[in-house]
């Protein structure tokens, strides 16, 4: 099975790099959260940007 790095990257204002962790996770987790795209890097350093929100409108199409 390939090995993949996903990422997820937002600007924050913080007073330490643990509070800018805690809003990024917060963001993330919240139920209305757009936090839905990726940079996917694969092992041999190929990269592909994935927007979850396209790929299920996608599929909801296909299925529909």
């Amino acid at each position: 099975m390939p090995h993949y790095v996903a990422t997820w990257q937002m600007e924050i204002e913080a007073d330490t790099p643990e509070d800018a962790a805690r809003q990024a996770w917060g963001h993330m987790r919240r139920e209305d959260s757009t936090s839905n795209v990726f940079e996917i890097i694969a092992e041999d350093g190929e990269r592909a940007r994935v927007d979850l929100t396209e790929l299920a409108e996608w599929n909801a199409e296909e299925e529909g």
